[in-house]
């Protein structure tokens, strides 16, 4: 199989989640930001570890990074992406097992959350943060 494969099944996994939804969670797409929603996710392809060629290996390790993206309010929309990354955790967590050959095996924070501002330095108009998540594909 492959990596997009994998990004794929966790895109999947996140529309599942009851903060967002098919029309918040995209692959590479940006422009779900310009949608209105108050919560969006962007799945990009991570870093890959070595894969080798010549040798007859059962499993390959995948990154998959997932920018969540918090419509800014006030103040309270750090509590409110905190509160949406617990929940995609929880549904990241309870769907670990994405096929018979994709498994989940770590979730971390790639940064703290930071705000999003547009180029002439308006705003902010987001609060994002990246998940940084680790799978294994087993062959």
């Amino acid at each position: 199989m492959s990596h997009m494969a994998a990004q794929a099944l966790v895109k999947t996994l996140l529309i599942t989640n009851s903060n967002l939804g098919a029309g918040t969670v995209t692959e590479g797409d940006y422009t779900v930001l310009d949608s209105g929603h108050i919560y969006s996710a962007v799945l990009n392809p991570g870093a890959f570890g070595r894969h080798e060629l010549a040798e007859m290996t059962r499993e390959r390790p995948w990154t998959v990074l997932v920018d969540l993206f918090a419509k800014f309010s006030d103040d309270t929309t750090y509590s409110a992406l905190g509160t949406l990354r617990d929940s995609i955790i929880e549904t990241l967590k309870g769907g670990r097992c994405l096929s018979s050959i994709y498994v989940i095996n770590g979730i971390e924070s790639d940064q703290d959350p930071q705000e999003v501002f547009d180029r002439q330095s308006n705003g902010p108009f987001f609060v994002m943060q990246t998940l940084r998540l680790t799978l294994d594909e087993y062959i």
